[in-house]
C-alpha cells in the first residue's frame, strides 16, 4: 500500500486536514521501525569486497543483527572467542584464511585477516527508512572494487565531476544498483584570458585541470561575453598543462573573441567513468596524494568503494518508492498505531489505548509469523473504524 492510502485510513475518523496528514505520517514511519524491530520482518542480502590490506569492513548504516551465517568467499565463518591469536608477537594482524569474526563500533572484523581479497556475504535484519519526498536517481554499475556503497556517503564522478549521496546499494558481488538523492552536476568554466582572432588555429582556455573530463574529445566550444555575444567554434582535440585548455585545430571563429568570454561545460553522471566514494578517507588523501597516486593505491590508503557506472541516471519513478519498505502483507497493520498516536493527541486516551493493544496483538502475531511460529496459531484483525463507537 502506498503511504497516502494509509495516511487517509489512519486520519479517516479524526479529520482529514494537513495537520492530521503530517503527524499521521510520521507515526506510520515509528511504527514501520518498530514492527520491523520487533518482528524481525525486514532484511537484506549484503556483499562486501574485501582487500588483503585490511581486516575489517563498515556494517551498513541500517543493519540490527546478522540474520544468517557470515561467509567469506566459501567458508562459513564461526564467532571469535579468542580460538586463535589475532596478532603476531610485533603487534601486526595475523593473516590467512578467514575464520572467525567479531564486531566492534559497528564494523565487522576478520580473523585472521585476510591474505587474498575476497567476498564477505550475509544476510542482515534491517532498519527501514522511508524515501522523502525528494528526487531520486538510479544508476547501474559494475566493477566494484573495495567495500560496499554506504548508504548516508557521498560519491563523485571521475569524469564528469557530478555528485549524489548514497540512499541504498543493492549489489551482487561485483555490479549493481545505487539510489541517489541529491545529484549536484559537475560544472566547468573555461575563460579567455587574451584576444582570439580569426587567423588563430589554436586557442588556450583557462579553467581548473582536474575537471577535464567534462570537455569532449573533440566538438564545440560555445563562447559567451557582455550581454548577448555568443560564437560557437569547433576544435578536434585538446591536450591540458596545468589549468591550461589548449585546443587544437580550430575553425569557426567569427571577428574577435574579447578576454573574459567564457565556455560552461555541465553534466551529471556518465556512463563507463569510474564514481568513486567521497569520504574522510578520500579527503585526508588527495589532501597530499595526486589523483594518480590515489588510483594505484586505493587499497592501501584503505579507501571506500569504486565501481565503474554501466548506465547513465534515470529518475526513480517505481510504485515501491512511495511505500513502506516492509513486506507488502504487514503494511496494513501499521495504520492502528498510527491512530492511537493520533488519538493520543487529541487526549483521547482510551480510544488511543484500544488501537495501541490491537496493534501489539498483530505485531505478535507478525513475529510468530515471520520466525515460522504461527502457522494456523491466529487470526490478525484489521478494521478501519470510522465511529469510536463501533470500536
Amino acid at each position: 500500500m502506498k503511504w497516502s492510502e494509509l495516511v487517509d485510513r489512519s486520519i479517516l475518523q479524526f479529520g482529514t486536514n494537513p495537520h492530521n496528514k503530517a503527524i499521521a505520517r510520521k507515526f506510520l514511519e515509528e511504527a514501520e521501525k518498530d514492527l520491523a524491530y520487533y518482528s524481525k520482518c525486514y532484511s537484506k542480502d549484503q556483499s562486501i569486497i574485501i582487500n588483503n590490506k585490511k581486516n575489517s569492513v563498515d556494517l551498513p548504516k541500517d543493519f540490527l543483527e546478522f540474520k544468517s551465517a557470515i561467509q567469506f568467499n566459501n567458508q562459513i565463518l564461526e564467532g571469535f572467542r579468542n580460538q586463535i591469536g589475532r596478532l603476531d608477537s610485533s603487534g601486526n594482524a595475523v593473516e590467512g584464511t578467514p575464520r572467525y569474526y567479531f564486531i566492534q563500533n559497528n564494523e565487522l572484523i576478520l580473523v585472521p585477516s585476510p591474505s587474498v581479497d575476497g567476498v564477505v556475504n550475509f544476510t542482515y535484519l534491517a532498519e527501514p527508512k522511508s524515501a522523502s519526498s525528494s528526487t531520486y536517481h538510479k544508476m547501474n554499475y559494475k566493477k566494484l572494487d573495495n567495500g560496499f556503497f554506504q548508504k548516508g556517503t557521498q560519491i563523485k564522478g571521475k569524469d564528469s565531476q557530478a555528485t549524489g549521496v548514497v540512499y541504498n546499494d543493492e549489489n551482487d558481488l561485483k555490479q549493481g544498483v545505487l539510489t541517489l538523492s541529491n545529484i549536484v552536476n559537475g560544472s566547468l568554466v573555461l575563460s579567455a584570458v587574451s584576444p582570439i582572432t580569426t587567423n588563430l588555429t589554436s586557442i588556450t582556455l583557462v579553467g581548473t585541470g582536474s575537471k577535464s573530463g567534462l570537455v569532449p574529445a573533440s566538438g564545440q566550444i560555445i563562447l559567451t561575453w557582455g550581454s548577448s555575444s555568443i560564437d560557437t567554434i569547433s576544435y578536434s582535440g585538446y591536450s591540458v598543462s596545468g589549468d591550461n585548455f589548449n585546443f587544437n585545430d580550430v575553425n569557426g571563429i567569427n571577428g574577435t573573441i574579447p578576454p573574459g568570454a567564457t565556455a560552461t561545460y555541465t553534466s551529471s553522471f556518465k556512463q563507463n567513468e569510474e564514481i568513486r566514494t567521497i569520504d574522510d578517507a578520500y579527503n585526508l588523501a588527495i589532501a597530499d596524494e595526486t589523483i594518480a597516486s590515489i588510483n594505484t593505491n586505493w587499497d592501501e590508503y584503505g579507501l571506500s568503494a569504486r565501481a565503474v557506472a554501466s548506465s547513465s541516471v534515470f529518475e526513480w519513478t517505481d510504485a515501491d518508492r512511495y511505500e513502506p519498505q516492509i513486506p507488502t502483507p504487514y503494511h496494513i497493520y501499521l495504520v492502528d498505531y498510527a491512530k492511537s498516536c493520533v488519538a493520543e493527541n487529541i487526549k483521547e486516551f482510551e480510544l488511543a489505548d484500544r488501537f495501541m493493544r490491537r496493534y501489539y496483538e498483530n505485531r505478535e502475531l507478525v513475529r510468530q509469523q515471520v520466525s515460522g511460529q504461527g502457522s494456523g496459531s491466529g487470526q490478525m484483525v484489521v478494521a478501519d473504524i470510522v465511529f469510536r463507537n463501533e470500536l
